[in-house]
């Protein structure tokens, strides 16, 4: 690939490094009167963003900030995520997520992800082929109907996806360009949205199971077509179309939704899904089970015990596992994991301890542990050996500028 020059290099925020490229760099790549003439380095570059957060009073205007960021350096907007796990993560992810679907509508920057419109029937590998990587390894995909108890959003959903999948590469090490956000817009039965002159999704009411469920098709059988390596991971989507849509491609395409696991189902959901005698008789909400979680693992004598009590917790319920990693992560980050083959080698201007500390939390990749979340059920055609295999685990540099 052509390394772009001049504006469209400060315009690509995989390869942009802003005013830490070289003299040199700046010579060769046409860069000279584009930037000022003083040069930063990375740490450099991180100590003004942490400075311009601080400015901010709100963890919505941070989060805006943090967006605006990973549109335009996606490797300071790491190196900023990993400089303070504990107090960033929960901004670009829950809870801050919430507040910021509520209204994405009226904050959006600039667009990111892929949209699909159930008004484009028969055309969605059309626009997958839209997305300019070919190797995505990890799809996050919304309805946007049910986000975060905050219930139907639409379109405005579209930040749960791009929340999870920065996490995944903040956390687990998956490389940002094997991930692909995407937001089904099947309309909204929300009449706030659907009256709101800012709202960016479709203004209808949702389309019937019917519909929606011919389009998820077209979707899964898309994604096999284009991106055949591609793990689906159903998020924030209605309680009975999650379950419907997991049943039908558990055993056809490698595939999870950890919305309808664990204990947090309501009563009216239990009695929908017919959850009774399955699950113990209490709801216990999500922070009830992250103190339950954190209150267990302060019980253990030593680190191997709380490392295999997270391995297990990983197994089992990926939602409270991944929750109580980042409400205590300070605590967490000391036990010690076992380091793995990294599936994502930091660029120079990334390194620092605490990257090389963070991305050793996950043993193994995250992608090829949610391929395992049904262990019973061996005919996933992306088995977790075979991700092991694949490109996505060897060492892929980072995008540098080279002259």
């Amino acid at each position: 690939m052509t390394t772009p020059r001049g504006a469209d290099l400060l315009h690509d925020p995989r390869r942009n490094k802003s005013t830490a490229f070289s003299e040199q760099e700046r010579e060769a790549l046409g860069l000279l009167g584009l930037l000022p003439e003083g040069i930063d380095d990375l740490e450099t570059q991180l100590r003004r963003a942490l400075a311009q957060l601080d400015g901010k009073t709100t963890d919505l205007e941070r989060y805006i900030y943090l967006s605006q960021l990973q549109d335009t350096d996606e490797t300071l907007f790491y190196r900023v995520l990993m400089s303070d796990p504990a107090r960033f993560l929960p901004i670009v992810y829950t809870p801050t997520v919430g507040e910021a679907c509520q209204k994405f509508g009226h904050i959006i920057r600039r667009p990111r992800g892929l949209y699909l419109s159930i008004r484009r029937r028969g055309r969605v590998r059309e626009i997958l082929g839209n997305w300019p990587e070919r190797d995505v390894r990890c799809i996050v995909v919304t309805s946007g109907e049910r986000i975060l108890g905050l219930g139907d959003l639409g379109a405005n959903g579209m930040g749960i996806p791009i929340g999870k999948l920065a996490l995944y590469t903040a956390v687990g090490g998956v490389p940002p360009q094997f991930t692909l956000p995407v937001l089904i817009d099947a309309g909204t039965n929300n009449e706030a949205l659907l009256t709101d002159p800012l709202y960016l999704g479709i203004k209808q009411i949702r389309a019937s199971d019917e519909e929606l469920d011919a389009f998820v098709d077209e979707f899964v059988s898309a994604v096999q077509a284009e991106f055949p390596h591609a793990l689906i991971q159903f998020e924030d989507w209605a309680g009975n179309d999650a379950i419907r849509h997991l049943e039908r491609y558990r055993d056809r395409v490698c595939c999870f939704n950890d919305d309808i696991q664990g204990t947090a189902f309501t009563e009216s959901e239990r009695d929908a899904f017919e959850l009774h005698g399955l699950l113990p008789p209490r709801v216990a909400l999500l922070d009830e089970q992250v103190s339950r979680r954190l209150q267990a693992l302060r019980g253990f004598s030593t680190d191997l015990e709380r490392y295999a009590f997270l391995r297990e917790l990983q197994d089992t319920n990926e939602t409270v596992f991944y929750a109580l990693l980042t409400r205590n992560i300070e605590e967490l980050l000391p036990i010690g994991l076992p380091r793995p083959p990294a599936p994502w080698s930091p660029s120079p201007r990334m390194r620092s301890p605490s990257v090389t500390t963070i991305t050793s939390v996950l043993s193994n990749s995250g992608l090829a542990r949610i391929c395992r979340i049904e262990p019973r059920r061996g005919r996933l055609r992306n088995s977790p050996r075979g991700l092991r295999n694949s490109r996505l685990n060897e060492r892929q540099p980072a995008p540098t500028v080279g002259v």
